[in-house]
C-alpha cells in the first residue's frame, strides 16, 4: 500500500496550533511542504529550477481574510514524489520571491486517491482496504476541492470544511454570535494568516463538544474570525473550518474516487 509519511509539529508562532508536514522531492529538489487540504493547488517556493521556468497566470482563490482574489503564477513540474506516491506533470503555484509562508501539498495531489489519515502514526495510507465496520458518509464537495464533513450539536448541524492547513479550528464570528450555546468567545485575542498571506486579528473561543460521523470530539479551542469578506463571494457561506488540532484526534478516510468519508477514534 502506498504511503505518505507525515510530521506533525506545533506552530512556531503559537504552540496551541498545529502543522502537518510532508517531505517531497519535486524534479530532484527536496522540499518540506505543509499538508493543506484547504488548497486546490500545490505550491512550491521561488527557487531553482521552478523560478526560471515558463509561467502561466490565472485568477486564484481567496483566503479566509483576503478581500480580493489573488493572481497565481503557475509552473509545470515533471514529477512530484511524496512518500511512495509520484504525481507526474503537475501544474503548481510558484510562490512569490521572498514569500515567507511554506510551500503546500494540496488537493491536486490528494484528490484523486482514497486517503486514510492516521495522525497518531503519523502518515497517509493511499488506496487501501475498507476500515472494519466503517460507517460511510457522502463526500459532497467536488474532486480536488476541500472536503466537508457534517458536524452536529444537539439541535444544530452544519457542513464544515476539513482543512489540514488550518492550524486551529475557525468559526465565523456572525455564526458564533447566533450560537452562543456552542461558541463561548473569550477576551483573549490572536492574529492569524491565511493562504494568501493576508493577516487579521481575532478572538479566541471555545467550541462545544460536537459529533462528527460516529465520533464525539470534546470541546475545542477555536479562533472566532470575521469571514464576511470571503462569504460575500460564496453561494454557501463558510461557518466552521475544522483545523488540525481537532482533526489529529481521530483517523479519517477521505475516499475521493467513491465520494465518501468516514472517521474513527
Amino acid at each position: 500500500m502506498p504511503r505518505i509519511p507525515l510530521v506533525v509539529l506545533p506552530d512556531p508562532e503559537d504552540e496551541s496550533c498545529l502543522q502537518a508536514w510532508t517531505d517531497v522531492v519535486a524534479d530532484g529538489v527536496p522540499l518540506r511542504l505543509l499538508l493543506d487540504t484547504g488548497t486546490p493547488r500545490s505550491a512550491v517556493p521561488h527557487v531553482a529550477p521552478f523560478a526560471t521556468r515558463a509561467r502561466q497566470t490565472t485568477q486564484g482563490g481567496r483566503g479566509a481574510f483576503a478581500v480580493a482574489a489573488i493572481e497565481e503564477v503557475l509552473v509545470e513540474t515533471d514529477a512530484v514524489r511524496t512518500g511512495d506516491l509520484v504525481t507526474p506533470d503537475l501544474l503548481v503555484q510558484l510562490q512569490p520571491e521572498g514569500w515567507r509562508h511554506p510551500g503546500l501539498l494540496g488537493m491536486d495531489v490528494l484528490g484523486s486517491h482514497r486517503c486514510d489519515f492516521h495522525f497518531d502514526v503519523p502518515r497517509i495510507d493511499l488506496d487501501g482496504g475498507e476500515p472494519p465496520g466503517a460507517a460511510w458518509y457522502p463526500l459532497a464537495t467536488a474532486p480536488q476541492s476541500t472536503p466537508t464533513v457534517a458536524v452536529s450539536w444537539d439541535q444544530t448541524s452544519l457542513d464544515a470544511l476539513w482543512d489540514t492547513g488550518a492550524g486551529a479550528t475557525l468559526v465565523d464570528q456572525s455564526w458564533a454570535s447566533r450560537h452562543s450555546e456552542i461558541v463561548s468567545v473569550r477576551p483573549e485575542t490572536g492574529r492569524g494568516t491565511d493562504v494568501t498571506g493576508a493577516e487579521a486579528n481575532h478572538h479566541w473561543g471555545t467550541l462545544a463538544t460536537c459529533r462528527i460521523g460516529q465520533a464525539t470530539f470534546a470541546e475545542q479551542r477555536c479562533a472566532v474570525v470575521d469571514l464576511s469578506a470571503l462569504n460575500a463571494t460564496l453561494e454557501q457561506p463558510v461557518e466552521v473550518v475544522l483545523g488540525l488540532p481537532l482533526i489529529v484526534q481521530a483517523s479519517w478516510a477521505m475516499d475521493h474516487p467513491r465520494r465518501r468519508w468516514t472517521v474513527w477514534l
